[in-house]
């Protein structure tokens, strides 16, 4: 029987949070329809003895793959090898599945569309909130929406969109390996080879937020800002490569909300105490209007704070930098 859906669990070091993760496949009604591939990236606590215990006691839904230590992309790439479903969905091993994911299945198990949106939810760790992030400028179950429309409010990011596997295996999608940040990756560089598109307004992505590990927290974005500059650069190539195609407007959005993330990160304090950093920033936005002038000007422009920024050559950073250490030594 052919699997309607690969979940592909990319497991590092994950024995806290790992069952949690599993066991939400266990309460869907439609589990013959889908395999879970726990994609072992080198651990070296439990996580593997976890996941043998799973696929020993549901053989039919679990399945351990163990890989030497190549980071996410390299569980995504895996899975991508293995799976024997028609579609491809990647969890992290700290999220989980929502119930309503057995709708979900229903409502594709039998259509054929290339690339699938899906609402998700986010789970606050601190105080257990918990919100749906939805698509309400969509129709209910649109299709085909991606090339016709122009005017983007949001786009579809890593919790939310997935695809049909063979078009990641055909075109021989490659993720980056030993690096954060790449599921930036994962919502573009699938997109020019599908043709056809569903939105499904219930979510089947649970992603949890406010945990100190996830490469999110602003410890970890300091820690790894090399790995969010080079994935930049490489979305920044992958704009001028598809500039021209009638998807490039969904393209620029996504790339520029990727961008806002880094531009906030750098924004905070700690880069105002390091120039070193502040000069790191300049140098790397330099990088990022040489690659591709007109789409690097277009962000520039979204704002006046950035418009100014460019027009005096990123100089603002280093006013708000001495403005503030000059505040800080009279507080002293």
């Amino acid at each position: 029987m052919t699997k309607t859906i690969t979940f592909s669990i990319a497991a590092y070091n994950a024995e806290n949070t790992l069952e949690k993760c599993l066991s939400s496949f266990l309460s869907l009604k439609n589990k013959p329809s889908i395999e879970v591939l726990i994609i072992d990236d080198g651990s070296t606590d439990s996580t593997a003895a976890i996941a043998e215990r799973y696929e020993r006691e549901n053989p039919e839904l679990y399945k351990l793959i163990r890989k030497e230590n190549g980071g996410h992309g390299s569980t995504i790439n895996t899975g991508v090898q293995k799976a024997s479903g028609k579609y491809f969905r990647p969890i992290d091993s700290d999220d989980w599945v929502s119930p309503s994911t057995d709708e979900i299945i229903e409502k594709i198990e039998d259509k054929d569309f290339d690339a699938i949106a899906c609402d998700f939810l986010v789970k606050h760790l601190k105080d257990g909130a918990e919100e749906t992030h939805t698509y309400d400028f969509l129709e209910k179950n649109a299709e085909d929406f991606i090339s016709r429309r122009k005017d983007w409010p949001a786009t579809f990011p890593y919790h939310s969109i997935f695809y049909k596997t063979e078009i990641l295996r055909q075109n021989k999608i490659h993720f980056e390996e030993k690096c954060f940040y790449e599921d930036s990756e994962y919502t573009l560089y699938p997109l020019p080879f599908c043709e056809s598109f569903f939105y499904i307004n219930e979510p089947l992505y649970v992603y949890t937020l406010g945990s100190s590990e996830q490469s999110v927290s602003f410890a970890n974005v300091m820690k790894h800002i090399d790995n969010q500059e080079k994935i930049l650069e490489k979305l920044f190539d992958f704009y001028t490569k598809n500039e021209k195609a009638d998807k490039s407007a969904y393209y620029r959005k996504r790339i520029f909300e990727v961008l806002n993330f880094y531009y906030k990160a750098t924004m905070r304090r700690e880069w105002y105490e390091d120039s070193s950093l502040q000069e790191r920033k300049r140098a790397f936005f330099k990088r990022l209007e040489k690659s591709n002038p007109s789409l690097f000007l277009s962000y520039v422009g979204e704002t006046n704070l950035r418009k100014v920024q460019h027009l005096t050559k990123y100089r603002i950073d280093g006013l708000i930098a001495k403005t503030y250490n000059f505040l800080k030594k009279r507080q002293g």
